[in-house]
């Protein structure tokens, strides 16, 4: 049955329609006001005529809008010396903060837009790691203010009013839409999560235990038209719409959603609507030419009875202003952070998490190479991916072999290399590990090797207990459990190291990072957990999953593919074989898994694809797409 709700108080049925909605409606609007008069003079402010001395690009990092102060980059420019200036925002902050829409595009230097009923195909700009979007015509006809003060970018908006409500039940899940008088900036993010104990209602009518949930705040830059729209608006929030507040000129909306179900937010136009929907397939497809030598992908995969959604960057390793090199803790491998902040530090314009490591003591557990230099040797023969400047790239089992000869022609095999990986014998580590090392095992001797000579000799105690320096012109090695090899290396002795990967082609490939299993080869898949000393639990579990990838054309794919979910709410994730059906029917012929679970992080240009930011975990390393004048070196 279908009810429409009028506020004035009538109430009126119609046959069913399998639909149930509500419509609040208000009485007349008032004139409206604008944010700026709340501030002051200064929001009626133009951007300053230009001058000689002001002809540079001008930055920042700060940026108020309507008042409120965030951290969001903006970038003014003029495209030639005499042109009018033109204003930039990065097209994640025009999502995130303004709560306006990318389409697909073919053109990486023309942007299609939309935000409500604005709709218009914009410049774009590279600069700093970022994509920055010319929105100069559109805050001209939104009849939005903005001006400059040192290096933080203030915007107004005309105030908009709530106008109504609407909740429909449909056989997909829910849907909400207010409609406003004007369009007007709005937000959306996850909050937090909520256990079924804290839940009121302990039990669904089935008398099943109830589901944790997620819980969204929707914040919109408005307010009601009046309070008796308010009230009742405030009563009809039930189920999926928790609580509706207005608190300093900003609505506020809370949503309670299954566990890695987020509601899928757009604007319509022709009124001003923000439509909220509640159900299985909030993520839509895409598929945009971002810039020169990166597309952004999105689409469904249906694999089985499972249907995943798939998110992933194509790389044009041949153009010739792309680069692509691992990321990892500038000038040590000890320590985690977000993807999202190794990729601000590289200045990377993309990236994907990249390998395993301890979560304990943030140590790598697997190959990387940068440039050439082994920064972390590989581990249990498990796989890797090798590539070069050329755009050529290698997805193979790799081992790592070196031997430590003394004076005395005795030879010892060094098992690992900067790595937090641990077994009996012996493992070296040099300044790419970082200025010292902290034993990993209890009883560890460390012997320190300086121009190919043991020059001191340590008999440690505890694991984590002291710290030991790495020489720079040297490494120092750690014997574990490995006593009898103490007395091969006094003082003094002379120590050469020789070392290479195997198969040794790899020595042509400068950049290599290692995880494991390899998905597929040649386009069959090849999935063997095992082989690769990765447990059955391992293979067979469902969770989310980050892969490398490359085509037949020979572009390089960084995929991730989130927890979706089915028609009753219930999250799903792929496991290692479903994955390696997705990458075959997104194109892959070769690709490797990377760290997945709570690491699988893919970024673009300042935002996290895959999931909500308070969903990502801190990683050791991963990939790192660069594009023309991009340093690749980190800040």
């Amino acid at each position: 049955m279908q009810g429409w709700y009028q506020l004035g108080g009538a109430i009126a049925s119609a046959a069913a329609t399998g639909l149930f909605a509500l419509w609040l409606q208000g009485s007349q609007a008032q004139p409206p006001t604008h944010h700026a008069q709340k501030l002051g003079g200064l929001a009626n402010m133009v951007p300053p005529a230009p001058t000689e001395s002001s002809n540079l690009p001008q930055s920042g990092d700060r940026m108020t809008i309507n008042g409120r102060e965030v951290a969001a980059p903006w970038y003014r420019w003029r495209p030639e010396k005499d042109s009018s200036w033109r204003l930039g925002i990065r097209d994640v902050t025009f999502g995130k903060l303004f709560g306006g829409e990318l389409r697909d595009t073919q053109n990486p230097d023309q942007q299609p837009i939309q935000w409500f009923a604005y709709e218009q195909t914009v410049e774009t700009h590279l600069a700093q790691g970022s994509r920055y979007l010319d929105i100069t015509q559109l805050a001209q006809d939104a009849g939005w203010h903005w001006w400059i003060e040192g290096k933080t970018l203030h915007v107004t908006t005309q105030e908009a009013t709530v106008n109504a409500i609407r909740r429909g039940e449909h056989e997909w899940g829910i849907r909400w839409v207010l409609q406003f008088d004007r369009a007007t900036p709005w937000q959306n993010q996850l909050v937090g999560r909520i256990t079924a104990e804290s839940q009121s209602q302990q039990k669904d009518p089935q008398g099943t235990q109830a589901r944790p949930q997620h819980e969204w705040m929707v914040a919109v830059d408005t307010q009601f038209l009046n309070k008796e729209l308010q009230k009742k608006a405030t009563n009809l929030a039930q189920d999926s719409l928790m609580g509706i507040k207005v608190r300093e000129g900003k609505l506020r909306l809370r949503l309670q959603t299954p566990l890695h179900c987020p509601p899928r937010i757009q604007t319509l136009g022709d009124p001003p609507r923000l439509v909220l929907d509640l159900g299985p397939t909030a993520m839509p497809e895409r598929d945009m030419l971002w810039a020169p030598g990166i597309r952004w992908r999105q689409d469904w995969i249906q694999v089985g009875s499972d249907r995943l959604g798939v998110r992933w960057l194509e790389i044009d390793l041949k153009k010739e202003t792309m680069a692509v090199k691992p990321i990892g803790q500038p000038h040590t491998q000890v320590g985690l952070s977000s993807l999202a902040e190794l990729a601000r530090q590289w200045q990377a314009y993309a990236a994907i998490n990249g390998g395993f490591f301890n979560r304990n003591n943030y140590l790598p557990l697997g190959v990387v190479r940068r440039d050439g230099m082994w920064l972390s040797a590989p581990v249990l023969g498990r796989g890797a991916i090798g590539w070069n400047d050329e755009g050529d790239v290698k997805i193979a089992p790799l081992r790592f072999q070196e031997t430590i000869t003394t004076g005395t022609g005795r030879q010892f095999p060094v098992i690992f290399f900067n790595s937090g990986y641990v077994r009996a014998g012996i493992a070296r580590y040099n300044r790419q590990w970082g200025k010292t090392y902290t034993p990993l095992t209890d009883g560890e001797i460390l012997v320190i090797v300086r121009d190919h000579r043991v020059v001191k000799r340590h008999q440690a105690d505890k694991a984590g207990e002291k710290a030991y320096q790495i020489p720079t012109d040297g490494y120092l090695l750690a014997l574990r459990s490995f006593h009898s090899a103490a007395s091969a290396f006094p003082v003094g002795i002379r120590v050469t190291s020789q070392r290479s990967p195997q198969p040794t082609d790899f020595n042509n490939y400068p950049h290599i990072l290692g995880a494991g299993p390899i998905l597929l080869r040649n386009g069959d898949q090849v999935l063997n957990a095992s082989q690769e000393s990765f447990s059955r639990n391992f293979a067979a579990g469902r969770a989310p999953r980050s892969v490398v990838g490359t085509t037949n054309s020979g572009k390089l794919l960084l995929a991730a593919i989130h927890y979706s979910c089915d028609r009753d709410g219930k999250a799903i994730a792929p496991n290692l074989e479903t994955t390696a059906q997705i990458m075959q029917r997104i194109g892959a012929v070769d690709a490797l898994n990377l760290d997945g679970g709570n690491s699988s992080t893919l970024y673009l240009g300042g935002r996290i694809l895959n999931k909500s930011p308070r969903q990502t975990g801190r990683i050791h390393n991963g990939i790192g797409v660069f594009l023309e004048n991009s340093p690749a070196t980190p800040h």
